[in-house]
């Protein structure tokens, strides 16, 4: 039988947050209970962080997740957090096509 969740989450930020955690560890989470010990790892970690960005609008760094592995803990983070802007991303160059030597197009 699975545990039951600890306390429910309050706030957008809250509840935003353990539904994403209940999205990728299939369980049901509290605002406590750490994402880790529920069955979080490293690539879930950086989906988490992807995910908190693209539905909350806020950049966090991946180390966070380690330093503040609960619903509550993230949740402080997110309310400090940077907003995520495009503009933050770097720019990736497009480089000129040079002739091919052999002819083709």
């Amino acid at each position: 039988a699975e545990a039951a969740p600890t306390a429910a989450p309050t706030g957008e930020n809250e509840k935003a947050l353990a539904g994403i955690f209940r999205e990728l560890l299939g369980v049901p989470v509290g605002v406590t209970d750490d994402f880790f010990e529920l069955g979080g790892h490293s690539l879930l970690a950086t989906r988490l962080v992807a995910a908190i960005a693209e539905s909350l609008g806020v950049e966090l760094p991946l180390i966070s997740v380690f330093e503040a592995p609960t619903v509550r803990g993230l949740a402080a983070r997110v309310g400090a957090g940077h907003v995520a802007s495009p503009s933050a991303l770097p720019v990736i160059p497009r480089l000129a096509r040079r002739p091919d030597p052999g002819g083709r197009p």
